[in-house]
């Protein structure tokens, strides 16, 4: 595991070369294993060197398959109100609305947030898994009012 203060930290699996147990290995030996297996450059002071090139991001973005398990449709948990439909396009989480969606950004545990307010309000959306179903808890803030919450349901 790779760490550094304010970064997602990084875990991975490297190998060496000239590790004569990566061929046995399925996972060392698979071809997306390729840029883990490190060169070792021998030194002339009898010092081993191998580089590893890391590039951390501050915001780890969530992979199309997590997201494709978030989409679809969701219906009040209290039959209250209207339901919401979840997309995907271009790597992101959407809601559609009349004209395409509004896009939410990917926060970390599960929780996206609408970035389109400018006053200090927020809309986040919380993912729940259960065992049956999906639960989703959209949550919205407005300056000088009370969090609101409501809680949706996938449909299956």
């Amino acid at each position: 595991m790779i760490t550094a203060d304010g970064y997602q930290a990084l875990v991975t699996q490297l190998y060496f070369s000239g590790d004569v147990n990566i061929q046995k290995d399925v996972w060392a030996s698979a071809d997306v294993a390729k840029n883990r297996i490190l060169e070792v450059i021998k030194g002339s002071n009898g010092v081993n060197t191998v580089t590893f090139n890391v590039g951390l991001a501050k915001k780890l973005s969530m992979e199309n398959a997590s997201l494709d398990k978030l989409t679809g449709t969701y219906e009040p948990d209290d039959g209250k109100g209207d339901q919401i439909e979840l997309f995907q396009s271009g790597g992101k989480l959407w809601k559609k609305n009349e004209v395409f969606g509004d896009t939410y950004e990917y926060l970390g545990d599960n929780i996206f947030e609408y970035l389109g307010f400018h006053d200090g309000s927020y809309l986040r959306i919380q993912f729940v898994p259960e065992t049956a179903h999906v639960k989703m808890i959209q949550h919205r803030f407005q300056p000088g009012s009370e969090i609101q919450t409501k809680t949706f349901v996938k449909k299956p």
